[in-house]
């Protein structure tokens, strides 16, 4: 009788525990291979994230909506103004119009200049900056494409 009890016990405790940890551990190479792509990917990605980070630093007085990615294609760090784009999935044309009426606004920008249809353009200066920013639709796509552009007013005779 105890012979049983051990051996049914046996089958249904420590058998498919046994099991588990073969599973486990396959999961566990999969999961490292995953890791080591993303890591691989994200590398190559690097000198694109970090240069846009270093734009988007020298533009701390302009707003980014949360739900924005950036562009890494989007931006020349050549040029003599800071140039970046952004691809936003949950804001329309006129809602990212409000938005940044509103918010440059609240950091010390004037308008200067909006043309709003289609596509949108914004335009804002402040004591020795400007800044245009210009927004369209991205077709049939579900997402909203904007570049924002600021350098000195210098930009602004040429």
């Amino acid at each position: 009788m105890k012979r049983v009890l051990f051996s049914a016990w046996f089958l249904f405790v420590l058998l498919p525990a046994c099991a588990g940890s073969k599973q486990s551990h396959i999961n566990k190479a999969q999961s490292k291979r995953t890791n080591h792509y993303i890591a691989k990917k994200t590398r190559a990605c690097e000198p694109a994230i970090d240069s846009v980070r270093l734009q988007e630093a020298k533009l701390s007085d302009v707003p980014i909506p949360v739900s924005a990615k950036p562009i890494p294609e989007y931006f020349d760090p050549s040029a003599g103004a800071v140039m970046l784009g952004y691809q936003d999935r949950t804001l329309s044309v006129d809602d990212l119009v409000k938005f940044f009426n509103d918010g440059m606004e609240g950091f010390g920008w004037n308008q200067t200049n909006l043309f709003h249809g289609h596509e949108s353009l914004i335009c804002f200066k402040k004591p020795g900056r400007i800044c245009t920013i210009s927004i369209r639709p991205n077709g049939k796509k579900s997402y909203t494409n904007f570049v924002i552009c600021s350098g000195s007013r210098e930009c602004e005779m040429a």
